[in-house]
């Protein structure tokens, strides 16, 4: 087939002009992938800039930051006091004093400690009678009152905890401090156990300790 010159001409410019097109799209196909590493490259450049230049505050207590936690537990120590705190509102922590013992009278009923401080501030005065209701028998009044006798005047006193068994050798003792100015003495009130139960304050004995110097 023959063909014209201007037949070839257009044939080339056709081919030069398609040529042309995919050319330059993928110039700018690869332009814009080198923009976006680019781009990329710089966001990481700055961030890591920014970084470098900022002023950190230096760790408190490092070490305990890297240390397990669990293994702290082994270093806390357990106080009594710890333990009476968890307790609280189950039962009543009373003191101890020295050479005296706990002061819980929560094992008596109200009526029994209200007896006994009724009994001892009529010991105190000086006006109990051998023949007081508080006294188990008579005699039992004289011996005790001729004991209290000769201790000085009775200014206060402490009711401690109470010693209490049943069966056949029932007992009921009471602990009691007396202070007498700057002195003190431990005494033992013994009740008679089956009066107790029905909330009466019956005195059957009472044993006076030595005399001892307060601070």
């Amino acid at each position: 087939m023959w063909y014209s010159d201007d037949m070839k001409r257009v044939a080339v410019l056709s081919i030069l002009t398609v040529f042309s097109f995919f050319l330059l799209t993928s110039c700018t196909h690869q332009s814009e992938q080198v923009s976006v590493v680019d781009e990329t490259v710089s966001i990481r450049y700055a961030v890591k800039q920014v970084k470098n230049a900022v002023s950190w505050t230096a760790p408190v207590e490092p070490d305990a930051l890297s240390e397990d936690p669990a293994g702290l537990v082994n270093d806390i120590r357990f106080y009594p006091a710890a333990g009476f705190a968890v307790m609280t509102g189950r039962n009543a922590v009373y003191p101890d004093l020295e050479e005296f013992g706990s002061l819980g009278t929560s094992e008596m009923s109200r009526k029994i400690l209200s007896g006994l401080n009724d009994f001892l501030g009529q010991l105190s005065k000086k006006t109990l009678t051998f023949n007081s209701s508080f006294f188990d028998k008579p005699y039992e009044g004289v011996v005790i009152l001729y004991d209290a006798s000769l201790l000085d005047e009775i200014t206060g006193w402490k009711i401690g905890k109470p010693f209490i068994s049943s069966g056949e050798s029932a007992l009921y003792e009471v602990p009691v401090q007396l202070t007498m100015g700057t002195h003190k003495i431990n005494a033992k009130i013994y009740l008679n156990p089956e009066k107790t139960k029905l909330d009466e304050v019956v005195v059957q004995q009472v044993m006076f300790g030595a005399v001892k110097s307060g601070e």
